[in-house]
Protein backbone atom coordinates (compact mmCIF):
# COMPACT_ATOMS: atom_id res chain seq x y z
CA UNK A 1 0.00 0.00 0.00
CA UNK A 2 1.70 3.45 -1.23
CA UNK A 3 2.40 6.02 1.82
CA UNK A 4 2.01 9.56 1.09
CA UNK A 5 3.87 12.44 2.66
CA UNK A 6 1.56 15.90 3.33
CA UNK A 7 2.50 18.75 4.04
CA UNK A 8 -0.55 21.92 5.12
CA UNK A 9 0.06 25.26 4.03
CA UNK A 10 -1.95 27.73 5.93
CA UNK A 11 -3.31 26.48 9.76
CA UNK A 12 -6.47 28.67 9.79
CA UNK A 13 -10.28 27.50 10.29
CA UNK A 14 -10.11 25.33 7.46
CA UNK A 15 -6.89 23.31 8.09
CA UNK A 16 -8.00 22.99 11.81
CA UNK A 17 -11.71 22.09 11.22
CA UNK A 18 -11.53 19.85 7.73
CA UNK A 19 -8.24 19.31 6.58
CA UNK A 20 -6.62 17.93 9.73
CA UNK A 21 -9.53 15.97 10.92
CA UNK A 22 -9.51 14.36 7.82
CA UNK A 23 -5.90 13.46 7.40
CA UNK A 24 -6.40 12.03 11.13
CA UNK A 25 -8.71 9.12 9.51
CA UNK A 26 -5.96 8.24 6.22
CA UNK A 27 -3.38 5.40 7.79
CA UNK A 28 -1.72 5.69 4.22
CA UNK A 29 -0.76 9.55 5.15
CA UNK A 30 2.07 10.96 7.20
CA UNK A 31 1.76 14.90 7.98
CA UNK A 32 5.33 15.87 7.56
CA UNK A 33 4.55 19.61 8.55
CA UNK A 34 2.69 22.98 8.09
CA UNK A 35 3.36 26.39 7.06
CA UNK A 36 1.92 29.50 8.64
CA UNK A 37 3.72 32.70 8.82
CA UNK A 38 2.51 33.06 12.67
CA UNK A 39 3.35 31.12 15.69
CA UNK A 40 1.43 28.33 15.32
CA UNK A 41 0.73 25.53 18.31
CA UNK A 42 0.33 22.14 16.40
CA UNK A 43 0.70 18.76 16.90
CA UNK A 44 3.70 18.35 13.96
CA UNK A 45 6.81 20.43 12.88
CA UNK A 46 5.58 24.42 11.96
CA UNK A 47 7.90 26.21 9.80
CA UNK A 48 7.79 29.81 8.89
CA UNK A 49 8.52 29.57 5.35
CA UNK A 50 6.76 27.75 2.58
CA UNK A 51 10.64 26.98 1.42
CA UNK A 52 11.33 25.51 4.72
CA UNK A 53 8.27 22.98 4.72
CA UNK A 54 9.05 22.02 0.82
CA UNK A 55 12.66 21.15 2.47
CA UNK A 56 10.37 18.11 3.53
CA UNK A 57 9.89 16.86 0.55
CA UNK A 58 5.82 16.20 0.56
CA UNK A 59 4.26 14.23 -1.85
CA UNK A 60 1.30 16.54 -1.51
CA UNK A 61 0.45 19.98 -0.47
CA UNK A 62 -2.72 21.18 0.75
CA UNK A 63 -3.51 24.79 0.38
CA UNK A 64 -5.69 26.10 3.00
CA UNK A 65 -4.74 29.76 2.88
CA UNK A 66 -6.49 32.83 2.04
CA UNK A 67 -6.81 32.87 -1.33
CA UNK A 68 -4.42 35.82 -2.12
CA UNK A 69 -1.42 33.44 -0.92
CA UNK A 70 -2.92 30.25 -3.77
CA UNK A 71 -0.64 31.37 -6.71
CA UNK A 72 2.42 31.75 -4.77
CA UNK A 73 2.29 28.74 -2.70
CA UNK A 74 0.92 26.67 -5.38
CA UNK A 75 4.06 27.21 -8.22
CA UNK A 76 6.14 26.65 -5.48
CA UNK A 77 4.81 23.10 -4.74
CA UNK A 78 4.55 21.68 -8.36
CA UNK A 79 8.42 23.20 -8.56
CA UNK A 80 9.31 20.94 -5.93
CA UNK A 81 7.78 17.98 -6.99
CA UNK A 82 5.02 17.65 -5.10
CA UNK A 83 0.84 17.26 -6.34
CA UNK A 84 -1.33 20.03 -4.88
CA UNK A 85 -4.83 19.71 -3.36
CA UNK A 86 -6.12 23.52 -3.41
CA UNK A 87 -8.95 25.07 -0.86
CA UNK A 88 -11.42 27.06 -3.01
CA UNK A 89 -11.14 29.23 -4.97
CA UNK A 90 -7.98 27.72 -6.91
CA UNK A 91 -7.01 31.65 -7.93
CA UNK A 92 -8.25 35.18 -7.18
CA UNK A 93 -8.07 35.59 -11.21
CA UNK A 94 -7.92 34.05 -14.25
CA UNK A 95 -4.81 34.77 -15.04
CA UNK A 96 -3.34 33.28 -12.12
CA UNK A 97 -6.05 30.26 -12.09
CA UNK A 98 -4.01 29.99 -15.88
CA UNK A 99 -0.86 30.44 -14.46
CA UNK A 100 -1.11 27.51 -11.73
CA UNK A 101 -2.21 25.21 -14.87
CA UNK A 102 0.85 25.97 -16.95
CA UNK A 103 2.63 24.76 -14.27
CA UNK A 104 1.25 21.89 -13.54
CA UNK A 105 1.44 21.00 -16.93
CA UNK A 106 4.65 21.66 -17.30
CA UNK A 107 6.31 19.70 -13.83
CA UNK A 108 3.77 16.61 -14.66
CA UNK A 109 2.20 17.02 -11.14
CA UNK A 110 -1.58 17.59 -10.75
CA UNK A 111 -3.76 19.98 -9.04
CA UNK A 112 -7.29 19.38 -7.35
CA UNK A 113 -9.24 21.87 -5.77
CA UNK A 114 -11.69 20.82 -3.20
CA UNK A 115 -15.20 20.31 -3.72
CA UNK A 116 -16.91 18.11 -1.09
CA UNK A 117 -20.83 19.93 -1.90
CA UNK A 118 -21.73 16.69 -4.44
CA UNK A 119 -20.55 13.82 -2.45
CA UNK A 120 -22.32 14.51 0.56
CA UNK A 121 -24.68 12.19 1.41
CA UNK A 122 -27.84 14.31 1.04
CA UNK A 123 -26.82 15.54 -2.33
CA UNK A 124 -25.59 12.00 -3.63
CA UNK A 125 -29.09 10.77 -2.55
CA UNK A 126 -31.02 13.75 -4.61
CA UNK A 127 -28.48 13.11 -7.34
CA UNK A 128 -29.12 9.57 -7.26
CA UNK A 129 -33.43 10.27 -8.06
CA UNK A 130 -32.28 12.33 -11.32
CA UNK A 131 -33.68 10.01 -14.35
CA UNK A 132 -35.23 7.97 -12.38
CA UNK A 133 -39.10 6.56 -13.25
CA UNK A 134 -40.61 8.95 -10.14
CA UNK A 135 -38.11 12.41 -11.10
CA UNK A 136 -37.87 11.97 -14.50
CA UNK A 137 -35.94 14.40 -16.18
CA UNK A 138 -33.97 17.20 -14.59
CA UNK A 139 -35.31 20.73 -15.59
CA UNK A 140 -34.67 23.53 -13.22
CA UNK A 141 -32.26 24.23 -9.84
CA UNK A 142 -32.49 26.25 -7.00
CA UNK A 143 -30.03 27.05 -4.60
CA UNK A 144 -30.56 29.48 -2.03
CA UNK A 145 -28.27 30.69 1.11
CA UNK A 146 -29.57 33.05 3.99
CA UNK A 147 -26.47 33.20 5.64
CA UNK A 148 -26.17 35.46 8.86
CA UNK A 149 -22.79 37.24 8.81
CA UNK A 150 -21.17 37.96 12.62
CA UNK A 151 -17.98 39.86 13.64
CA UNK A 152 -16.84 35.94 13.65
CA UNK A 153 -17.83 34.86 10.10
CA UNK A 154 -15.63 38.12 9.17
CA UNK A 155 -13.16 37.57 10.60
CA UNK A 156 -9.71 38.05 8.74
CA UNK A 157 -9.79 38.03 5.19
CA UNK A 158 -13.10 37.53 4.81
CA UNK A 159 -14.43 40.85 5.76
CA UNK A 160 -12.55 42.51 3.18
CA UNK A 161 -12.28 40.60 0.12
CA UNK A 162 -14.65 42.20 -2.10
CA UNK A 163 -15.42 38.68 -4.06
CA UNK A 164 -15.40 36.95 -0.53
CA UNK A 165 -19.22 35.49 -1.11
CA UNK A 166 -19.31 33.78 -4.37
CA UNK A 167 -15.31 32.61 -4.13
CA UNK A 168 -15.96 31.12 -0.59
CA UNK A 169 -19.35 29.98 -1.41
CA UNK A 170 -20.65 30.42 -4.74
CA UNK A 171 -18.27 27.86 -6.33
CA UNK A 172 -20.22 25.19 -3.79
CA UNK A 173 -23.35 26.07 -5.53
CA UNK A 174 -21.99 25.93 -8.73
CA UNK A 175 -20.58 22.69 -8.38
CA UNK A 176 -24.00 21.06 -7.35
CA UNK A 177 -25.56 22.86 -10.29
CA UNK A 178 -23.16 21.14 -13.11
CA UNK A 179 -23.16 17.83 -10.68
CA UNK A 180 -27.17 17.96 -10.82
CA UNK A 181 -27.18 18.15 -14.70
CA UNK A 182 -24.28 16.42 -15.55
CA UNK A 183 -22.64 18.75 -17.68
CA UNK A 184 -20.76 22.47 -17.52
CA UNK A 185 -22.99 25.33 -17.77
CA UNK A 186 -23.64 27.18 -20.94
CA UNK A 187 -24.50 30.43 -19.98
CA UNK A 188 -24.02 32.30 -16.65
CA UNK A 189 -25.20 35.72 -15.58
CA UNK A 190 -24.45 37.71 -12.21
CA UNK A 191 -25.39 40.44 -10.32
CA UNK A 192 -23.52 41.19 -7.06
CA UNK A 193 -25.06 44.25 -6.34
CA UNK A 194 -23.66 46.43 -2.89
CA UNK A 195 -26.65 48.72 -1.94
CA UNK A 196 -25.20 50.12 0.93
CA UNK A 197 -21.57 50.41 0.23
CA UNK A 198 -19.44 50.68 -3.25
CA UNK A 199 -16.53 48.44 -0.67
CA UNK A 200 -16.59 45.48 0.96
CA UNK A 201 -17.79 41.95 0.52
CA UNK A 202 -20.08 41.03 -2.15
CA UNK A 203 -23.11 40.00 0.62
CA UNK A 204 -25.64 39.55 -2.45
CA UNK A 205 -25.06 37.51 -5.45
CA UNK A 206 -28.01 36.66 -8.03
CA UNK A 207 -26.42 34.17 -10.51
CA UNK A 208 -28.10 32.18 -13.45
CA UNK A 209 -26.96 29.09 -14.98
CA UNK A 210 -27.97 28.21 -18.64
CA UNK A 211 -27.98 24.36 -19.38
CA UNK A 212 -28.86 21.95 -22.32
CA UNK A 213 -32.10 21.65 -23.38
CA UNK A 214 -33.52 25.24 -22.15
CA UNK A 215 -32.98 24.45 -18.68
CA UNK A 216 -31.77 26.56 -15.76
CA UNK A 217 -30.20 26.99 -12.46
CA UNK A 218 -30.69 29.84 -10.53
CA UNK A 219 -28.10 30.64 -7.10
CA UNK A 220 -29.16 33.51 -4.27
CA UNK A 221 -26.88 34.35 -2.13
CA UNK A 222 -28.06 36.43 0.52
CA UNK A 223 -25.74 37.70 3.20
CA UNK A 224 -27.80 41.02 3.86
CA UNK A 225 -30.90 38.91 5.60
CA UNK A 226 -31.04 40.10 9.11
CA UNK A 227 -33.74 37.06 9.27
CA UNK A 228 -33.67 33.46 9.63
CA UNK A 229 -29.65 31.58 8.89
CA UNK A 230 -30.51 29.02 6.05
CA UNK A 231 -26.89 28.17 5.40
CA UNK A 232 -28.19 26.26 2.07
CA UNK A 233 -31.50 25.01 0.84
CA UNK A 234 -31.47 23.19 -2.38
CA UNK A 235 -35.05 22.75 -4.94
CA UNK A 236 -34.09 20.18 -7.70
CA UNK A 237 -37.50 20.62 -10.38
CA UNK A 238 -38.27 17.28 -12.39
CA UNK A 239 -40.63 15.99 -14.67
CA UNK A 240 -42.43 14.09 -12.50
CA UNK A 241 -41.78 15.27 -8.91
CA UNK A 242 -39.15 18.05 -6.80
CA UNK A 243 -36.61 16.93 -4.42
CA UNK A 244 -35.95 19.53 -1.81
CA UNK A 245 -32.90 19.39 0.61
CA UNK A 246 -31.45 21.59 3.26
Amino acid sequence: MAEYRVAIAGLGRAAKHIHIPALRKIPEVTVVGAYDPLPQHCEFPTFATIEALLATRPDIVIIATPPGAHLQIAKAALQAGAHVFCEKPLANTLEEADEIAKTAVATGKQVSVNSEFPFMTHHLAAANEIGSARFGRLLFVEARQSFVVTPDTEAGWRGEDPQRTFKEFGTHAIDLCKAFFGERPIGMSARMPRPFSKGGPDYLNLVRLEFSGDRVAQITLDRLTRGRHRYLDMRLVGEKATIETS
